[in-house]
């Protein structure tokens, strides 16, 4: 779908009435499928904060796979579905009346499903946190002026503050594949990728194809550049090698990340110099190499985003919403 231009409005309290104006509506054609009732979620939903207008609403249902025959039945009332929708393999995502001016979108999730927790909790968390709240409403300021044109970036660069949230709260969630992977991997080793102080630029590259990761061509480019190397297997000698060649410093920090945000996570910290001693890591993995990395291994508890009473407030807040269940998995928005 087009992107639609990010804006970002002051509050408004008739966003609420917005949501309360289809929720019945949707709530009748779900009917079937619902396994609980439409929740009004995303920045729209907390008092207060700016946000793009768009209103979110989270329909729980029964089965995702059952929730198909859904699909003609929203379509029939004005829902736009997404088809290629990266994230369909846990939900079906809706939007009205049109991808140029969309003024609602809607998330099919299965009930209790770890995203469904972590979206809620995230609300809920904002809301009874001003501190918290003015934080994630400064940001988005930020973000909406350097990605004006750009609603994926925009996104996913929000995406560090909620999987930051979200990972030291103990709410595991789930990474989707690409560029948000390695947004979310980063995070929750700690580096922000796009760290201005360290980091004028990023470039991802994969290393899974013969002839490497074309990186030959860096040399000279801006040396507070940040790599992140989608897929490198256990080729970490190879790897080393290409980028020093590249111009790239032995002594430059480099992180391994494998299976990031689950339990089986393991964060591996070195120089490029010495890439090739670090043990293999399972797939999938990936590597990221640049002076954030280093910051990040330094940086002392003052900087620390959160505190662990907040940490403490957000998980308790995921425990108590009705959708939560025993899963171990979960997903941010």
């Amino acid at each position: 779908m087009a992107d639609q231009r990010v804006e970002v409005a002051d509050y408004d309290p008739g966003w609420r009435e917005r949501f309360a104006e289809q929720r019945p509506l949707v709530e009748e054609l779900l009917g079937p499928w619902l396994a609980g009732p439409v929740e009004h979620i995303g920045s729209t939903s907390v008092p207060g904060l700016r946000a793009k207008p768009v209103i979110d609403m989270l329909a729980p249902v029964g089965s995702l796979a059952g929730a198909q025959a859904a699909v003609p039945v929203l379509a029939g009332a004005g829902w736009l579905w997404w088809p290629d929708d990266p994230c369909r393999h846990y939900r079906l995502w809706f939007l009205r009346p049109r991808p140029q001016a969309g003024t609602h979108h809607l998330h099919l999730i299965e009930a209790g499903h770890p995203d469904a927790v972590a979206l809620l909790a995230f609300g809920d968390a904002l809301r009874a946190d001003a501190g918290l709240c003015r934080q994630y409403a400064d940001l988005k300021d930020q973000l909406a002026r350097q990605h004006r044109d750009n609603r994926n970036a925009y996104s996913n660069a929000k995406g560090e503050f909620v999987v930051r949230a979200l990972r030291r709260a103990g709410i595991e969630f789930e990474v989707v594949p690409g560029v948000t992977a390695a947004l979310g991997a980063a995070a929750s080793a700690g580096i922000s990728l796009t760290d201005r102080r360290h980091a004028s630029r990023v470039v991802f590259v994969t290393a899974h194809r013969e002839g490497g990761t074309g990186l030959s061509r860096e040399r000279g480019i801006a040396p507070d550049t940040t790599y992140v190397i989608y897929m490198p297997g256990t080729r970490y000698a190879e790897l080393s090698a290409e980028l020093q060649a590249a111009g790239i410093g032995a002594e430059v920090p480099c992180v391994v990340i494998s299976r990031a945000t689950t339990k089986d996570e393991a964060i591996v910290r070195t120089t490029l110099g010495q890439l090739h001693e670090c043990p293999a890591a399972a797939s999938p993995s990936l590597i990221v190499v640049g002076a954030v990395v280093g910051a990040a291994a330094h940086a002392g508890a003052d900087n620390e985003e959160f505190s662990s009473e907040l940490d403490e407030k957000i998980l308790q807040l995921a425990l108590q919403h009705p959708l939560h269940d025993f899963e171990e998995n979960g997903s941010a928005e």
